[in-house]
């Protein structure tokens, strides 16, 4: 038990006695206060945010060890005065006054300031972007007595949108560049589509006339010459179609549609066959899904592809084609095999590449054009392509195409 003597004077009394008083609940009693503040500033200093509890002066009471952090610097926080800060709104760019803080609000008219976006300044010149809200205490009888602030440190949040909003700019700086160049493509094209054909057109007319003319007085090397004259123009007028159609494949805005690939490669071969009828041809078909894409470009894939195997099988005494798939989680992936001439995979690198061919002409015809374009229609509809080959063993080409495009 705990006692306080008591004096005649602190009893208020004459008696010239000694009295005591039990205090035992008083010290209980501020032990708890003790305890409940060491508690308090515990749990205080576990929060990811910044709070200050302040009176009614503007002094700071309590503050927690996120709030120190996130004011590092600024003065207000080595005078103990909350008035003493000084920072900017974001939203108006103006310096805030006393008058403006949230604390100060929360003071006077017992407002709940939210999520006001505050900019302060460090002694050293650094800069922090701070997200404020504020709100009033009262006691029994309705009087404000402390107000309390949380404080967030959204510094990084506004370099990320400072980064993003710069990012964006110089997005929209490459698509100016992109759009630019996109006209000047279509520029080129129209060109090449025009002014390019009609010289074309008129070489092989007249290659014809002279090889009429030709036929009065026979030379053989004067009709080898006219010939060679013909067949360039017509292989340069096909170069010019693949490189227009080409060049179309990437503009065009693609119409996706269910595609049964059963019905599409039936038809491709069917073309194909009546092509090569001559040819011994083992075609091993399995069942396709049904695919959602581009119609017509995705022929042009298969088109190409197969049409690829059967060029590249002609040396064969029976050429083997194979066209099958695997379903995967979010894609198909389709393979197409030949027993044919294959490739070096050492130039695998320029495979895809317009213009580059991995036979000579001699071997096999062709404008070195058909497989960028392959590519191209495969990367649009978010899919990939790759081959695997060993010469004079055949090659194979994987293409994926997604689920979802």
């Amino acid at each position: 038990m705990n006692f306080k003597i008591l004096t005649d004077e602190t009893a208020g009394k004459k008696s010239g006695l000694f009295a005591f008083r039990d205090i035992t609940a008083e010290r209980i009693s501020g032990e708890k206060i003790r305890e409940s503040e060491t508690l308090l500033q515990n749990i205080l200093d576990r929060l990811p945010v910044g709070v200050f509890i302040v009176d009614s002066e503007g002094n700071i009471m309590k503050e927690n060890s996120a709030a120190l952090e996130i004011w590092q610097g600024n003065k207000f926080i080595e005078t103990k005065k909350y008035a003493n800060r000084k920072g900017w709104s974001v939203k108006s760019g103006e310096c805030i006054g006393d008058e403006d803080w949230a604390m100060t609000k929360a003071f006077k008219k017992g407002e709940i300031s939210k999520d006001e976006e505050i900019e302060i300044e460090c002694h050293d010149g650094t800069h922090k972007f701070i997200l404020s809200s504020a709100f009033p205490i009262y006691n029994k009888a309705g009087k404000i007595i402390n107000a309390v602030e949380v404080n967030y440190n959204i510094t990084r949040i506004k370099e990320d949108e400072n980064e993003i909003i710069k990012l964006n700019n110089q997005l929209q700086s490459n698509y100016i560049q992109l759009t630019n160049l996109h006209r000047e493509l279509e520029a080129f094209s129209y060109s090449v589509s025009h002014d390019l054909r009609a010289p074309l057109r008129h070489l092989q007319g007249y290659s014809d006339l002279l090889k009429k003319q030709l036929l009065k007085i026979p030379d053989e090397k004067s009709n080898h010459y006219v010939e060679k004259i013909s067949s360039s123009a017509k292989e340069m007028g096909q170069l010019i179609e693949d490189l227009l159609i080409f060049s179309r494949l990437g503009r065009s805005e693609l119409k996706v549609v269910d595609i049964n690939m059963d019905i599409l490669t039936g038809e491709v071969i069917y073309d194909l066959k009546k092509e090569n009828n001559d040819r011994k041809i083992k075609w091993n078909i399995k069942r396709l899904p049904v695919i959602k894409g581009d119609y017509f470009l995705i022929k042009t894939v298969i088109v190409n592809l197969i049409s690829n195997a059967v060029k590249f099988t002609s040396r064969k005494e029976v050429a083997e084609i194979q066209f099958g798939y695997e379903d995967k989680e979010k894609d198909y992936e389709f393979f197409i095999k030949d027993n044919g001439a294959g490739f070096n995979m050492e130039y695998y690198d320029k495979l895809f590449g317009v213009f580059q061919r991995l036979h000579s002409k001699q071997e096999f015809e062709g404008t070195g054009i058909g497989l960028a374009s392959v590519k191209r229609i495969i990367t649009r509809h978010g899919g990939s392509i790759y081959a695997d080959a060993k010469e004079n063993e055949g090659a194979t080409f994987y293409f994926k195409i997604p689920k979802i495009v």
